[in-house]
């Protein structure tokens, strides 16, 4: 991905987490307020993608995802970030059992494949 592509995707990814966590937290159908996010960057078709990796990821930490507020990220959201822009190798980020790691890797790998297409497609580098 283009340093560009990572700059939109850092920025998507931090606002579908926040938007994932305040709709879980209130019972609210986290895809569709997803994708009403994502749209701004004319990324909703990730919509179903991240929430499952959103899913993934608060298994492997072993707690809900704290999300940040304003224009400072939380610890939990640069970490997503700098996993999925490849800038953190999860087996030295998470601590949780193999087979939950190896889950959330298969979803850091979808995520990250799905990003990358759906930022070469917006961009229309994929045409």
């Amino acid at each position: 991905m283009s340093a560009a592509d990572i700059a939109v995707g850092d920025q998507a990814v931090l606002i579908a987490l926040r938007c994932w966590s305040t709709a879980r937290c209130g019972s609210q159908p986290v895809q569709s307020i997803l994708s009403r996010a994502l749209d701004r960057f004319e990324l909703a078709i990730l919509s179903p993608v991240l929430d499952s990796l959103l899913r993934f990821y608060e298994i492997a930490l072993g707690r809900r995802i704290v999300a940040g507020h304003g224009v400072r990220p939380s610890d939990d959201e640069r970490l997503l970030q700098d996993l999925i822009a490849g800038r953190a190798p999860s087996s030295d980020c998470l601590t949780c059992g193999k087979r939950a790691k190896s889950d959330f890797q298969c979803a850091l790998c979808s995520a990250r494949i799905m990003l990358r297409l759906a930022c070469a497609d917006r961009t229309g580098l994929a045409r």
